[in-house]
């Protein structure tokens, strides 16, 4: 557990927007990061309280305070799961703090959760009566299926999670998001921005392929981002092994404790015999060597299972690099952009057949014609901030609005 530094050190001279990024590496912290930069670039001022591990870069109208908590990696769970209540409960205290301190406008978190929520809530609730603060969050997975503990703390845990929030984002608005959101929070459909990618000093592309034995005729799967048990890795080394000129690239670290580990899925490849044909980077891989990784594949593999029903972060990085996704989860945000856009083959979850037969229609003529060009169009940060923004001024002028007439 790294040790917190003092946030907040010095005053902010106009009420800024206090971006809580606890996360680290993935998807969700890069979301939030470039929604801080285009806050930026728009000229609010934007206070971000991250962990030591995010770099993101200052500019005129951003400033960094690195130091919230993170549980370094261990493999004694129990002594984990106390380090990781220690870290959720002091970074909240580090947040309220700088709360006091800043007088934000308007704090926004870089995604819901709802571990401990029944512990940390209370402040928030009082800053937000007293000070007139505006809580806004990313609302990635509305279904919370996951849990910890009994089932009547998850769903007290639940519902106080949301309490804080008045503004929630979501991809993709329907009754089924509304259905699991209480109705005190305001929904806001917004697009997922594209994730920016370095596209210089990358690991040589060639030296890639040669080193993993690939030959040029052999066609490459990529799976990137945390290995973790909804993104059906067994079934795709099981659909893998079904098709003689397909390896797999697996580019990532196992996501969490309760996740199979990477070692589970190399025994597997070993059982069905295509270990020379699966290929593990069990790592986090950096941001310039990613695009080593999806210039090396032919086709990026999304293919969760069918109790996902989220978006994935992966797709807006592939925007990057115009290749076809072969996708599957549940009904979604995810498999409802590959198709509304053509960026590839959506196939029924959980099926390794289903995954086969996809991967050898991604590359007939009918999926050579890709709309990666109009999904980047479509998927703008600044589209993003400006309906986050619209909600926010809409709340303050019905605020006043009550304030006159009482």
């Amino acid at each position: 557990m790294s040790h917190p530094e003092e946030i907040g050190s010095a005053p902010i001279e106009r009420r800024p927007i206090l971006v809580f990024l606890p996360s680290f590496h993935g998807g969700i912290a890069r979301y939030a990061s470039e929604q801080a930069r285009e806050l930026a670039r728009r000229g609010e001022a934007i206070l971000v309280l991250a962990t030591e591990a995010l770099g993101l870069d200052e500019t005129i109208n951003l400033r960094v305070r690195e130091g919230l908590l993170t549980v370094g990696r261990t493999k004694r769970r129990t002594f984990r799961r106390l380090l990781s209540i220690i870290c959720i409960l002091v970074n909240q205290l580090l947040l309220v703090a700088n709360i006091l301190r800043h007088r934000p406008k308007l704090v926004l978190f870089d995604g819901y959760s709802e571990i401990l929520a029944p512990l940390w809530v209370w402040p928030h609730l009082m800053l937000k009566k007293t000070l007139g603060v505006h809580y806004a969050v990313t609302i990635h997975d509305p279904r919370r299926a996951r849990q910890a503990g009994p089932q009547w703390w998850h769903d007290l845990s639940v519902w106080a999670g949301y309490l804080p929030f008045s503004i929630g984002m979501v991809h993709g608005l329907d009754d089924a998001k509304r259905a699991w959101i209480p109705r005190h929070v305001e929904l806001v459909d917004v697009p997922h921005g594209i994730f920016s990618a370095i596209k210089g000093a990358q690991r040589d592309i060639s030296d890639l392929r040669y080193r993993l034995g690939i030959g040029g005729t052999e066609r490459v799967a990529l799976s990137i981002g945390y290995v973790a048990d909804r993104k059906n890795l067994d079934i795709a080394i099981q659909a893998i092994a079904a098709l003689p000129n397909f390896h797999l690239l697996v580019a990532g670290r196992q996501a969490s404790a309760t996740d199979r580990p990477v070692q589970f899925y190399m025994d597997l490849a070993a059982k069905l015999g295509v270990s020379h044909r699966v290929h593990f980077f069990e790592e986090y891989i950096p941001d310039d060597e990613i695009g080593a990784f999806f210039c090396a594949a032919d086709v990026i593999m999304l293919t969760y299972k069918a109790n996902f029903v989220s978006q994935s972060g992966i797709l807006h990085l592939a925007a990057n690099w115009d290749k076809p996704v072969l996708a599957s989860s549940g009904p979604g945000p995810l498999v409802e952009t590959v198709r509304r856009h053509k960026l590839g083959i959506v196939v029924r979850p959980d099926s390794a057949e289903e995954l086969a037969a996809g991967l050898q229609r991604v590359f007939t003529p009918e999926y050579q014609r890709l709309g990666w060009s109009t999904f980047r169009h479509e998927a703008s940060w600044k589209e993003n901030v400006d309906r986050l923004m619209a909600a926010v001024a809409g709340q303050e002028a019905r605020l006043s609005g009550q304030k006159a007439a009482s």
